[in-house]
Formats: structure tokens, sequence, C-alpha cells
């Protein structure tokens, strides 16, 4: 119970700054299988996140 809570806070704290895509689809995933999870959910918004920033930029054409 405490990692859910735990879990809680954090997602407080990232939501608004998390990209809406991120958002709906982890909402949605955190849901399967089940009662909703906030572990589940943080996860998954940080895995969204973390594979965001690692994706390398296109660069335009002047």
């Amino acid at each position: 119970m405490r990692d859910e809570t735990d879990a809680e806070r954090e997602l407080n704290t990232m939501w608004g700054s998390a990209a809406a895509a991120h958002r709906e689809r982890c909402a949605g995933e955190a849901q399967i299988g089940g009662s909703p999870s906030y572990v589940d959910m943080l996860t998954c918004l940080e895995m969204a996140q973390g594979a965001a920033s690692t994706k390398p930029r296109r660069q335009r054409s002047p």
C-alpha cells in the first residue's frame, strides 16, 4: 500500500508536465487486468518520457 501512496504523490508532481498522449496511454494501461495501479501508471509514464527524451531529433532543412 505504501508503494501506491508514494507513486500517487510522484504522479501528482509530474502529471501536468507529461505529454497528453503519454498520460492517456498510461492511464489506460494502468487499468488493464483489474484495479487501477498508481505504480503501473508511474512506471509507464517514466518509460514513455524516457523513450521520448532519447529519440534523436530530426533536423530541418534550411
